[in-house]
């Protein structure tokens, strides 16, 4: 008997524009695109973090953070799925995904490295992140916290909070893949 199919995506195939969850830029270039995004221009402060949100617009997987310092630093990323709210100060919330020694450029941008694991977040999801380094890491400074101040049209990031008590805008560069066509 002949059985007719009505897929239209097979899972896991290099070359179908969909970014499977087994693909990544480096394993299928042409299904899975790399993005860079400058999330703020202008800095003027600097603190040890910074709490954010990210609003995915479309699926999309975080697989590194780039942030301005001024020296050699022990760096942490954390995350949870959500907000921050209420769980600044609850580490059990959080996820380590990120940690060792970063050597900074003196104002200038110096990746962290890879996220073990990398952080995929679904279409429509909210993803908080705290990016931490012990020497500190420059911000811009703002009055409210958890408003929209970049968009992409795959992602939008919230100003968060600091770790020396005010509000501000993550002032890094975000690292994210997702599917070459909006699918």
């Amino acid at each position: 008997m002949l059985q007719i199919s009505f897929e239209t995506h097979q899972d896991d195939r290099c070359g179908d524009f969909v970014c499977d969850n087994n693909e990544n830029p480096l394993t299928c270039g042409s299904d899975c695109k790399a993005v860079i995004l400058k999330a703020q221009d202008k800095t003027d402060s600097i603190s040890r973090g910074q709490m954010f949100t990210i609003e995915a617009i479309r699926e999309l997987t975080v697989f590194a953070f780039d942030v301005v310092g001024k020296k050699k630093s022990l760096c942490q990323v954390y995350t949870k799925s959500g907000g921050y709210k209420g769980y600044e100060n609850d580490s059990r919330s959080w996820n380590l995904v990120f940690g060792k020694q970063v050597q900074m450029t003196n104002d200038f941008h110096s990746t962290l490295g890879p996220l073990k694991p990398e952080v995929t977040i679904p279409a429509g999801s909210t993803q908080a992140f705290h990016v931490w380094c012990k020497e500190g890491i420059l911000y811009k400074k703002t009055k409210y916290e958890n408003v929209p101040f970049h968009s992409d049209g795959s992602l939008m990031i919230n100003s968060g909070n600091n770790n020396v008590g005010g509000n501000g805008k993550y002032s890094g560069w975000i690292r994210y893949y997702s599917s070459a066509t909006l699918v």
